[in-house]
């Protein structure tokens, strides 16, 4: 069990309703203590500060989904999956670097930087079947590289890297299933089918207990380190991205409506 296990509810927050137009994922950007939701109806990323300050921060994409601070070459980058592209911003002062489509992509939904190797990244899309591996070549360039991971799961959605370095993958199919991913060969391990339908996000606490946000049934989940024993702890409208802050010790939860 958490110590500490906080909502925070981004399309309820009577003080923020507004900034958020169908939020679908959040991240934490330490240096500045704030967070960053894609917003999917506005076509933007909003920036909700410690004093719940918002301000829209980049405009005009086209179909914003996950979002990552992570390098990307001698930047500290935003990442923005949108639509069938990525695009990179300086994370300090929002500025436009690049942007690159990915071969064979539909709607990327989910992406995961590579805990080990600094320029690797992993994007899943439901919709092409696919789970990318991308690989951010050297200076002065860095031009990207693509290769798929895997084309035997259907449905690949939700992305983690836990506490084992394991690369998970959730399927959005009911019963949602969850894989282990070998990084290096593609290769696909079930791990478990679960009780829950359509799960569309996943995090891990510090105890190496799972949570789910569930398109099915519009609950939020616990399960254990197993991904079983599924116990639903509340009920929320269309949940989707979850960010846990490892930071404050805290699960931070959006709602598409």
């Amino acid at each position: 069990m958490l110590k500490k296990l906080l909502f925070i509810i981004l399309s309820t927050w009577v003080v923020s309703a507004l900034a958020y137009d169908k939020p679908n994922s959040v991240a934490y950007y330490p240096s500045v203590k704030a967070y960053f939701i894609s917003n999917l109806e506005g076509k933007t990323i909003t920036k909700l500060d410690s004093n719940f300050d918002k301000t829209d921060i980049i405009t005009g994409l086209t179909r914003p989904k996950d979002i990552l601070f992570a390098s990307f070459g001698p930047y500290n980058g935003l990442l923005i999956l949108d639509s069938n592209e990525v695009k990179v911003y300086d994370a300090d002062g929002y500025s436009y670097i690049a942007s690159f489509k990915v071969p064979g992509a539909i709607d990327l939904e989910d992406a995961e930087a590579d805990k080990t190797t600094p320029g690797t990244f992993y994007i899943s899309d439901p919709l092409a079947h696919l789970i990318f591996k991308v690989v951010v070549g050297p200076a002065p360039f860095y031009i990207p590289t693509f290769s798929t991971l895997n084309s035997t799961i259907r449905n690949p959605k939700a992305l983690l890297f836990d506490s084992k370095n394991r690369l998970l993958v959730t399927t959005d199919t009911t019963k949602s299933a969850v894989y282990s991913i070998n990084t290096s060969t593609g290769n696909a391990s079930l791990i478990n089918v679960t009780s829950i339908d359509n799960i569309n996000s996943i995090e891990e606490d510090l105890q190496g207990n799972f949570y789910a946000t569930s398109w099915g049934d519009s609950y939020f989940y616990r399960l254990d380190k197993d991904f079983k024993n599924a116990k639903g702890l509340a009920m929320y409208s269309k949940p989707t991205g979850l960010f846990f802050n490892k930071d404050y010790d805290v699960i931070v939860l959006a709602c598409s409506n």
